[in-house]
């Protein structure tokens, strides 16, 4: 993504680092994505807008697109058990709140779970560089309102598929208190070791610690 020096968007680059040659351009004509990235086989560049175009997969060239979601809310992008790219994401639209997944190739979106689990909601995080052990993503999740549910102030790992299962890995032992007090929870390739900050009960915006999670390489099957 390419600003100009008062961060105005001017356009998406795409760069081949092998052959140190520029692959496509797209001018954006202002709307500023909130993140850009490749997905994880290199076919796919993502943009992810919270207004405007939303969420857009274009090919390398930006030749083609298409559209996965109208909002782009906190997300990732993983690899789902069939060796696909595949976008995970939260549908604060969606009548049940529902966590889901949308394959980036044929873009169908798989609900996964709701999150409004007796008339609560939760704000996420999701991590899905778990590249070497496909067909997963980690959450963490903060900010909850309503009486706690099972999904509330945990770090977890969610296959990618309906109805999956869920392995809960830990409490945040975090109380929400902004910005820089939310758990991002973050994953290793090869889904072994699980990193979260927490301020531990303290309920500060800044006294944060990273806290891990390690995993025998056959933990989550």
């Amino acid at each position: 993504m390419v600003d100009s020096a008062n961060w105005t968007s001017l356009g998406v680059v795409t760069w081949d680092k092998s052959t140190d040659t520029i692959i496509g351009m797209m001018d954006i004509k202002g709307e500023r994505p909130n993140w850009v990235s490749m997905s994880p086989s290199g076919n796919y560049c993502v943009t992810s807008n919270y207004g405007g175009p939303g969420v857009v997969a274009y090919s390398r060239d930006f030749s083609t697109s298409k559209k996965i979601a109208d909002i782009g809310e906190h997300s990732d992008i993983g690899i789902d058990a069939a060796g696909d790219d595949a976008y995970v994401s939260i549908d604060y639209n969606d009548a049940g709140g529902n966590v889901y997944m949308a394959n980036l190739r044929t873009g169908v979106r798989t609900n996964l779970f709701p999150s409004y689990v007796n008339g609560t909601s939760t704000a996420f995080h999701f991590s899905g560089k778990n590249f070497n052990k496909p067909g997963w993503f980690v959450m963490s999740t903060y900010a909850e309102s309503g009486r706690q549910q099972w999904l509330h102030r945990k770090v977890a790992v969610v296959q990618m598929a309906a109805n999956p299962k869920i392995y809960n890995l830990a409490q945040t032992s975090n109380n929400y208190a902004g910005y820089w007090s939310a758990p991002v929870a973050s994953t290793n390739r090869d889904l072994t070791r699980v990193v979260w900050n927490s301020n531990w009960g303290t309920g500060s915006d800044t006294d944060v610690d990273t806290y891990m999670v390690q995993m025998l390489p056959d933990s989550i099957r």
